[in-house]
């Protein structure tokens, strides 16, 4: 199946129209979170990538 938001993918999943949901872990572990009747089945899939994200010189950061 194919949808347009993730909205979308996780309504299916909640009302029995996917069996499973494959994205990326942030996700994942996050919406399992609040949906404990959920388990993410697969814990690590390839490498550890890291994230390196930016932000506006002179924020701060606490």
């Amino acid at each position: 199946m194919k949808f347009d938001s993730k909205t979308q993918q996780f309504n299916a999943l909640k009302n029995d129209r996917g069996v499973a949901l494959a994205d990326d872990n942030s996700y994942l572990y996050a919406w399992v979170k609040n949906h404990p009747k959920y388990t993410v089945g697969i814990k690590t899939l390839g490498p550890n990538q890291f994230i390196a994200p930016g932000i506006k010189k002179g924020t701060s950061l606490c």
